[in-house]
């Protein structure tokens, strides 16, 4: 019999638990019922921790039956149980519970030895206890306390042994078992149906972004097992990041040889700056794959209609940040700069409004404490705590200054936080805490505003003061055509761009698609027009016409593509250019013919599953078009074909 199957009596102080149950042995079962029904001694029934009278049968194995005698000990049950409190075997010594742990992992996938672990720990000398004896009066000293950097994070309420225990085994889950991170079991089911998908349709490339870490598993197991090209995307570092700062040395060196092995696979790999590239290379000087940068954005629509609604009074000068506070993001030196201005200059500090909105640990914020306190400053600072997006927006809206805590560590110069692109949508000026590189490098070319390394108290107390003496710029002078690169819309652009190269769709277009498929290519471009030199620009027009052929190609089972071309003169010296994509495919339905070209989709329901691809596309084509200052149309007749067509101006010589 498949499933759990549980017949079983036992009194209690309080009640009896009379339970009768037969459970699937597939898919999750969720037990619930109020509190003191019964639910916990039930799952302790079934491991064997706790003795009632009656049976217990899984998967066709009885692991007790009164009537026969048969009671399976715990230790002999294949079960996993996660204790909602911290617990140990009462009969067993630490030393003892550990070894039953290490026994159920196989002794090729323990990583560590046990002196290790009782080294990285410090708990040499609680090996001869038993959870159930008392502490000792006074403590024998540890034979070697763990390095700060590995110590194990313990529990600190009741400073009891189960506490103890009870944060050790979440050190040991996170620090030796989970490599590279917590989503080992999804990147199991991620490859499963990723190679469903590729043996079910037309795949063209494998694209992986990380974190999660265990997304470069899936990648390397699917371009060895397919020999697709694979982009492998860094949103954040692995190996060194600055926040895998708490990460053992002797792990990160594992981690860097599993980076370094996965990587091989890889065909172009994607960072978000330049220095996290650079940083790359240099660990990674022996792999052949192409390295792109291509950074995160901003949105432009992400506010909506939100509006300033806080006058520009200049009474109090508003500092706003968004965001959480931690170990290796805290701006203490703007505390203490404000802090150092109240002792010299009370009325100039006085000014000053500083709003925290987001989470801050309790460490971090008892420094905040202790800092405030130490200038009295405390009354200048409001720690908002958790809010809702909207109400962060609505803060950064209505604030004076944006107030930009970034990331402290190694290759901190690397970091560019999401937050920055959301500062860059408000357009309110920037006070950046943050080391020399990257955001401080589009910050001041984009003249939002100005930065000082993050915890440089006398220059961050320099320019507080210089702000907090000038009136406040209701207008910030941005260098918009700088910043228009990081326009989500262009970073798609240059993504889509990216696949097109790696994919080779020019390749694909000249030849393999068109003789697979018996396709004829004709075009038609006048002498006089191929001859003539235009004024554009040739890179994006590529990108439009490869899209609207391929498109073509795609939706296109027999017979012929043409492609078509002429110039109408509108002046001396500006002329509408006509690119003419017209195929014999399958057509596309009326109310069908605007809404291909909104992003992810297609003209049916079941297109992407019949003929691949994203639907992005027209969409991108469309875009790009517009960007251009032209125009991507399309006309269609059912059975017979589409013929796409882009308007796009160009300028004309004088001298033609």
């Amino acid at each position: 019999m498949s499933g759990l199957s549980i017949r079983a009596r036992l009194p209690l102080a309080d009640f009896e638990l009379d339970v009768d149950l037969a459970l699937p042995g597939r898919g999750v079962t969720a037990l619930f019922g109020a509190s003191g029904s019964g639910k916990t001694t039930v799952l302790r029934c079934v491991a064997g921790l706790a003795r009632a009278a009656g049976r217990v049968e899984v998967n066709g194995e009885r692991w007790q039956d009164d009537g026969r005698g048969v009671f399976v000990p715990t230790h002999r049950r294949a079960l996993g149980y996660v204790f909602q409190e911290a617990s140990l075997f009462p009969h067993l010594s630490v030393h003892d519970n550990i070894h039953y742990g290490l026994r159920r992992t196989p002794v090729a996938r323990q990583r560590v030895a046990l002196e290790q672990l009782l080294e990285l720990l410090g708990i040499t000398q609680l090996l001869g206890r038993k959870p159930a004896a008392p502490a000792p009066v006074a403590a024998a000293p540890a034979t070697k306390p763990a390095p700060a950097a590995t110590r194990a994070p313990v529990a600190q309420s009741g400073g009891g042994l189960m506490d103890k225990a009870h944060g050790m085994i979440r050190w040991v889950l996170r620090t030796l078992v989970n490599v590279p991170d917590d989503f080992r079991p999804w990147a199991q089911d991620a490859l499963k149906v990723c190679r469903a998908l590729c043996a079910e349709r037309q795949i063209d490339a494998i694209y992986t972004t990380l974190p999660p870490f265990s997304s470069l598993h899936v990648g390397h197991e699917l371009r060895k097992e397919t020999g697709l090209p694979w982009i492998a995307d860094y949103r954040d570092l692995w190996y060194g990041d600055v926040l895998r700062e708490w990460v053992p040395e002797w792990r990160k060196k594992i981690e860097l040889r599993m980076e370094r092995r996965l990587l091989r696979e890889a065909d172009v790999i994607v960072t978000v700056s330049e220095p996290k590239t650079a940083y790359m290379q240099r660990l990674h000087p022996e792999l052949k794959a192409r390295w792109e940068t291509l950074t995160n954005g901003y949105d432009t629509e992400l506010y909506g209609e939100r509006t300033r609604k806080r006058p520009f009074t200049g009474e109090t000068v508003e500092f706003v940040y968004t965001g959480r506070l931690f170990k290796n993001r805290r701006g203490y030196a703007f505390a203490e700069a404000l802090g150092r201005i109240h002792r010299t200059d009370p009325a100039l500090a006085a000014r000053a409004r500083v709003r925290i909105f987001g989470g801050v640990e309790p460490s971090i914020r008892k420094r905040y404490d202790q800092i405030l306190a130490e200038y009295g400053i405390a009354h200048l600072y409001d720690f908002a705590g958790e809010v809702s997006y909207a109400e962060a927006m609505d803060a950064q809206v209505n604030c004076d200054y944006l107030l930009l805590i970034v990331d402290t560590g190694e290759t901190s110069d690397g970091v560019i936080p999401g937050k920055l692109f959301e500062y860059v949508s408000v357009r309110r000026p920037i006070f950046a805490l943050c080391d020399p590189g990257a955001t401080q490098q589009i910050i001041e070319r984009a003249r939002l505003g100005r930065a000082v390394p993050a915890e440089a108290v006398e220059a961050c107390e320099a320019m507080l003061r210089d702000w907090l003496a000038q009136p406040v710029p209701e207008v910030v002078d941005s260098d918009d055509a700088y910043l228009a690169q990081f326009d989500r819309k262009a970073i798609t652009a240059r993504l889509a761009r990216l696949l097109d190269e790696v994919v080779g769709k020019v390749i694909q277009l000249t030849g393999t698609s068109l003789q697979g498929k018996g396709l004829e290519l004709r075009l038609d471009i006048p002498p006089t027009l191929a001859g003539l030199p235009l004024i554009g620009d040739p890179l994006r027009l590529q990108q439009v016409l490869l899209h609207i052929v391929g498109n073509a190609i795609k939706f296109t089972a027999g017979g012929s593509i043409a492609v078509r071309a002429r110039l109408d003169e509108e002046s001396a010296d500006a002329a509408l250019l006509h690119f003419e994509v017209q195929d014999s495919g399958v057509g596309i339905e009326p109310d069908a013919q605007q809404r291909i070209f909104q992003a992810f989709e297609q003209a049916d329901g079941s297109a992407t599953r019949r003929f691949g691809g994203t639907g992005l596309g027209l969409a991108l084509a469309k875009e790009l078009a517009h960007l251009l200052g032209g125009d991507l149309v399309v006309q269609s007749i059912m059975g017979v074909g589409s013929t796409f067509t882009l308007f796009l101006p160009i300028t004309l010589p004088q001298s033609r």
